[in-house]
């Protein structure tokens, strides 16, 4: 079972609730296709934020993940696409790399970490503003790609590159 939690004083926002009620939906669907290691007894918690360190998201362990709201929709309009596609899409970033932590025990989430200065969703080096320029293109290096497909987040990579070609053919990708 996987959940979405909210502070205090996101809840108190009518918008961010209705978009947490839209992320809890995208995982329910998730949840039905692809989670085998998740149970109501160990669940894994994943908090809506506007307060965390510059990251779009972070993987805390292999039961939580924080997604931040700060500075979102500004990213989410220069990507060219609509505030939950853009959430969707840090959630499913998030889940590949909960994914590979909770199948390789070895493994811990400063291992993640991508290189700065190289071109890739899976960047989060550097300043929230910054990573807009990650999301441009909707794209994930080759090397990171092959990292985390040998750490056995295939079924969670499939889901991501549905979530990269739903966004490419947004607007903004499919003019002319």
């Amino acid at each position: 079972m996987t959940q979405i939690y909210m502070g205090i004083y996101a809840m108190k926002d009518p918008a961010t609730v209705e978009l947490g009620g839209k992320l809890q939906a995208f995982l329910d669907q998730y949840d039905f296709k692809f989670e085998s290691d998740s149970d109501a007894n160990n669940p894994i918690h994943i908090v809506l934020t506007h307060d965390a360190a510059d990251v779009p998201f972070r993987v805390l362990s292999a039961r939580h993940l924080v997604i931040l709201l700060e500075e979102a929709t500004e990213i989410a309009h220069y990507a060219g696409t609509e505030l939950f596609r853009y959430l969707e899409l840090c959630l499913a970033l998030g889940l590949v790399q909960r994914k590979a932590l909770a199948c390789n025990p070895l493994i811990i989430n400063e291992d993640l970490q991508h290189p700065e200065n190289e071109r890739c969703l899976f960047n989060c080096t550097g300043e929230i503003q910054s990573y807009a320029l990650q999301v441009e293109g909707f794209y994930v290096c080759r090397a990171y790609r092959e990292f985390y497909l040998c750490l056995c987040c295939e079924r969670e990579f499939e889901q991501l590159d549905r979530q990269l070609n739903l966004l490419r053919k947004g607007p903004k990708y499919s003019e002319k």
